[in-house]
């Protein structure tokens, strides 16, 4: 852990991994691993380190990732040995359906334009993996 004199428990934040005493980040950008240990050293475990490192990265880097996305979750609980999964890809918007698609003249479901938009899935998504596995709550 490196120390610095203005604080002696928090590391300096160099490149994508951030370790502390509570445990290790690794992100994309640096201050979004920082992000995440910040959750570890206030008692939050690995989903809630996971959620704050993606909330950054959305701000840091919000072509790559964001609230307006999909979430794909792999997730292994040490204490079960069990294996779980999140598909939270966005949904359809209400009223979109083949019939209405069809009437617009589309006979399969159009790559580009408006009814190409699904509704976003990062934040049901990361609440739902909060709820289950998480230690922290949304403020």
């Amino acid at each position: 852990m490196t120390q610095n004199a203005y604080s002696p428990l928090r590391p300096v934040a160099g490149r994508s991994v951030v370790a502390t005493n509570y445990g290790i980040v690794a992100a994309s950008q640096p201050l979004a691993a920082r992000a995440g240990t910040s959750q570890l050293e206030c008692g939050g475990n690995a989903v809630d380190a996971a959620i704050s490192a993606n909330a950054a990265i959305g701000l840091m880097e919000p072509t790559g990732n964001g609230i307006g996305g999909d979430l794909f979750v792999i997730y292994y609980e040490a204490r079960t040995g069990k294996m779980y999964g999140l598909n939270s890809s966005g949904y359809a918007p209400t009223g979109l359906s083949a019939r209405y698609l069809k009437s617009k003249g589309d006979m399969t479901m159009p790559q580009r334009g408006i009814y190409s938009v699904t509704v976003p899935g990062v934040v049901p998504g990361l609440d739902a993996l909060r709820r289950r596995f998480g230690a922290k709550t949304f403020p």
